[in-house]
């Protein structure tokens, strides 16, 4: 018997006033690699890796493309006070807004550094609100949608 090994998944998130994207890279297993794309250059430079999962969906980049909120699951960390899930803020963990499931998450970019949550109560303690200004108005989930009928998966925004 073959074993087949899943494809590796790519996801793309834009800046919508900068020449930015970071792509993230879902694969081998359960990683992800982050890698930040000058558009206007068209250069790759390679980031952050993340052993977990990532939802693309609850993921964006700022207008400027300097921060990245994103939405994570490392089952192992159940019973710490990272509580297993969480909503995290930057290319690397400046805010972080523990969940403890899988439900809500992420957020929405109103500005550079005006943020939308969707779920979120208190920072945690070794990552508080520095820098970021939350709203409530102006979260708007992304719905995935079968625009293309041969893909395994197709969104819009």
């Amino acid at each position: 018997m073959t074993r087949l090994t899943p494809p590796l998944r790519l996801h793309a998130l834009f800046a919508r006033r900068a020449p930015r994207a970071l792509i993230l890279l879902r694969g081998p297993a359960s990683w992800y690699h982050q890698v930040a794309w000058n558009t206007a250059r068209d250069t790759f430079e390679p980031g952050a890796w993340f052993k977990g999962r990532i939802y693309e969906d609850k993921c964006d980049l700022s207008p400027d493309g300097e921060l990245l909120v994103y939405f994570a699951l490392k089952g192992r960390l159940w019973r710490t006070s990272y509580q297993g899930s969480w909503t995290a803020v930057s290319l690397y963990v400046l805010t972080l807004w523990p969940h403890g499931s899988t439900w809500g998450g992420g957020g929405r970019f109103v500005d550079d550094r005006t943020l939308v949550l969707s779920g979120a109560s208190g920072a945690h303690p070794d990552h508080p609100l520095v820098g970021l200004r939350i709203t409530e108005r102006g979260y708007r989930r992304v719905i995935p949608k079968p625009d293309i009928p041969e893909a395994e998966w197709s969104g819009y925004d």
